[in-house]
């Protein structure tokens, strides 16, 4: 399951990249004017808000393995259509198709991840499988050097056939091996699927050490699921806008718009200010290097009690502040070093947000929750590419003033979060919840 899910990740870090670096060849090869290019930008990540919409209801109605299977299936087609594209409006269109596949499969791989793992370890876990994102960049990092001759031109074409290897593999690996969540069964109330799920998930990690859950296992399992789930309503969307869960959803959700914004305006204009001050693919995966040990801290750092998700968030969103600051003062000529620290900085928030943000909600709301907040960020995000290019237009270096904003105002977000969630047992919230309503019938 874990290399499944890092294999994911794999792949969404390298298409990713390039889908953005790709948007400055086509201009190029294919003569784009302003509108065209902002388009091409923005398409993706208004996929990526109606897949996040999709997701959440998607993998509750019916489940987190179907929901998976199906996006991956519909990646491999975009890819392939990728390799084959004639013209802008294929191209819009297998952007829009592929942002929606991918915020349709990547927070449900975050929330398989949270689910099935023990809380002792599950964010050095997460970290190991967000980590795969950034081995998938290095992959088109490479594939960039053979194929093309510099960030504006090159058989990008090849890139695209290379890229359905690792499809290939992880669509097949995910319809042979991948497992429903056991917790998310528990759920639904089929414990005797959850069971064998978990039973062949322990075979196939311990071979024939594995012993199957005795009939006292099994008991507990089963008066742990009546005090989660079985005495409440069946979870609705308005849920997310009540007592603890308001607290959450609102700040997540102006978090992720600001990221998103970052995120996307980042990606998007990075390759156009490279290329206008004379850098290269080399340039760009020396600022990109920051990223490995940034990886190496977290996971030292992620389930330490006395560290935690939060101290790491807030920490890595000062210093980003600062990394744009410097690039905006000293321009080109700290512009890759700056670049390589705010990447390394924004690896600390990122491997940190995952699980905590993962584990903020319970059980029932979790998929819902993270697909609203996921759809709000995104929905901002696809505005950036048609903000950041007009202002790169204008003055390119005044791009890092709005980044600024962004991360200052995601700070402000986890300053004001709800709680820590290290080490924290999920769906706490909820046993709670339900015995309270025991008591007051």
């Amino acid at each position: 399951m874990f290399f499944l899910l890092s294999f994911i990740q794999f792949v969404d870090g390298s298409e990713n990249f390039f889908m953005t670096i790709l948007v400055q060849i086509l201009k190029k090869e294919w003569n784009l004017n302003s509108i065209q290019i902002e388009l091409l930008g923005s398409l993706y990540y208004i996929g990526l808000f109606c897949g996040a919409i999709v997701a959440g209801f998607a993998c509750d109605y019916y489940g987190r393995r179907k929901t998976t299977q199906f996006g991956n299936f519909v990646t491999l087609i975009t890819v392939i259509w990728t390799a084959f594209a004639q013209n802008f409006i294929q191209m819009c269109i297998i952007r829009a198709l592929y942002g929606f596949v991918v915020g349709f499969t990547i927070p449900i791989g975050l929330i398989i991840s949270t689910e099935i793992c023990p809380k002792e370890i599950r964010g050095r876990t997460l970290i190991i499988i967000e980590s795969a994102h950034l081995l998938g960049k290095f992959y088109l990092i490479f594939l960039c050097f053979i194929f093309l001759k510099s960030l504006e031109e090159g058989n990008w074409r090849g890139i695209a056939v290379c890229q359905l290897i690792p499809i290939f593999i992880m669509t097949l690996g995910c319809l042979i091996y991948m497992e429903e969540s056991p917790r998310y069964l528990l759920a639904q109330n089929r414990l005797e699927e959850s069971i064998k799920v978990i039973n062949k998930i322990g075979k196939m990690n311990h071979n024939q050490n594995w012993v199957n859950i005795t009939e006292n296992e099994i008991e507990k399992l089963q008066n742990w699921q009546i005090q989660a789930f079985q005495n409440i309503k069946k979870a609705s969307f308005f849920d997310l806008f009540k007592g603890y869960n308001l607290s959450i959803t609102w700040r997540l959700s102006v978090a992720n718009s600001n990221t998103q914004f970052l995120v996307a305006g980042c990606s998007f204009i990075i390759p156009f200010i490279f290329h206008s001050e004379g850098f290269g693919l080399i340039d760009f995966f020396y600022a990109t290097l920051g990223e490995i040990p940034a990886s190496f801290v977290v996971y030292a750092l992620i389930d330490t009690q006395k560290v935690g998700r939060l101290k790491i968030i807030q920490l890595s969103l000062f210093l980003c502040c600062l990394s744009t600051l410097f690039i905006y003062f000293f321009q080109e000529k700290i512009l890759v070093f700056g670049l390589a620290g705010l990447l390394f900085f924004s690896r600390f928030t990122t491997l940190a947000s995952a699980p905590l943000i993962g584990e903020s909600y319970d059980t029932l709301y979790r998929s819902m929750g993270l697909g609203f907040c996921a759809a709000m960020g995104r929905s901002i995000g696809s505005l950036a590419p048609f903000v950041v290019y007009e202002v790169f237009l204008w003055n390119k270096w005044s791009v890092f003033l709005i980044f600024t904003g962004c991360i200052f105002a995601t700070l402000i977000m986890f300053v004001m979060y709800p709680g820590e969630k290290t080490n924290s047992n999920l769906d706490a919230g909820q046993i709670d919840e339900n015995q309270n309503n025991i008591k007051n019938k």
